[in-house]
């Protein structure tokens, strides 16, 4: 390894140090702790701190946007992985779980972020909603209503989960029985998954279900994408146009704010095969 290269190496890991210790910190303190004391905990000198972010916001932004992506990139293999909606459920469920002190930390702390963190957390929220949305949508019956039935039930476990599960005053089986219950697996056939589910396609540049051919392109079944990515020749749209239809979709579902909206739609396209090559990171970084 060049000497360059051994800089840039150590240069990271000091930062990814930094940002372990700063989560674990602020968290405990509702997003309220200084950069002194996280300097302290990471037993570096205060102005370490600086060297790797421009300020205690930056440091904060840092901080959101590791969590953002870490959400975001295991909701969306789970979405396209799953065969079903139990085991989505669960995938989410449990990716809420593994974050929720940070999540919880973040939306107490909330009121004192700059506008910058402020839409990262809502951009956080909404791409995990708009995976959950379009599940309940692709396998379950009354997909909105279960939706807000399934919310509900997340964060009430998510919140009180440590005492009920530790103390064992909820059975093992809960979750089995409550996402059984969901997933309205009764009229959706075995565990859950309707007889056309697994014939239905997701767009490869915005993730949408393509239930039917009015969904694809041109309504041509053998596109890789739906109506609303694609021209009026079946082409795929330039990503900023992408972003836009996406953009003005989210601000109409989860009743976001055009900036806030614009946040998700960079979130949930970076995980969609059109765009793994496309330089996502930095047209996020634009919006600071």
């Amino acid at each position: 390894m060049e000497k360059n290269s051994k800089r840039q190496y150590r240069k990271q890991l000091t930062r990814n140090k930094l940002l372990d210790i700063a989560e674990n910190v602020l968290v405990k303190t509702d997003f309220k702790a200084s950069t002194l004391s996280i300097a302290q905990d990471a037993s570096v000198a205060h102005g370490t701190i600086f060297f790797h972010f421009r300020n205690r916001d930056d440091l904060i932004l840092s901080v959101v946007r590791r969590l953002v992506f870490n959400v975001t990139e295991t909701l969306y293999v789970a979405y396209v992985g799953s065969e079903c909606l139990e085991s989505f459920l669960e995938a989410h469920f449990q990716t809420i779980r593994t974050h929720w002190r940070l999540i919880k930390a973040l939306l107490a702390g909330f009121s004192d972020f700059n506008d910058n963190v402020k839409q990262e957390v809502i951009a956080l929220l909404a791409a995990a909603n708009y995976y959950l949305v379009e599940s309940f949508n692709r396998w379950a019956d009354k997909g909105l209503i279960r939706t807000t039935a399934w919310q509900g039930t997340m964060v009430y476990l998510s919140f009180f989960g440590d005492y009920m599960f530790e103390d064992k005053n909820i059975s093992d089986n809960f979750m089995q029985q409550f996402v059984k219950f969901v997933g309205n697996t009764q009229s959706a056939g075995v565990r859950g998954l309707p007889a056309h589910a697994g014939s239905k396609k997701l767009c490869q540049s915005c993730g949408m279900i393509l239930h039917d051919a009015a969904d694809f392109a041109k309504r041509e079944t053998t596109s890789k994408f739906c109506q609303y990515c694609t021209d009026k020749e079946g082409s795929l749209k330039s990503f900023e146009e992408v972003v836009k239809t996406m953009t003005a979709f989210l601000q109409r579902t989860q009743v976001l704010k055009t900036r806030s909206a614009r946040k998700a739609a960079l979130a949930i396209l970076a995980k969609n095969p059109a765009w793994r090559e496309h330089n996502i990171t930095k047209e996020r970084t634009k919006e600071k």
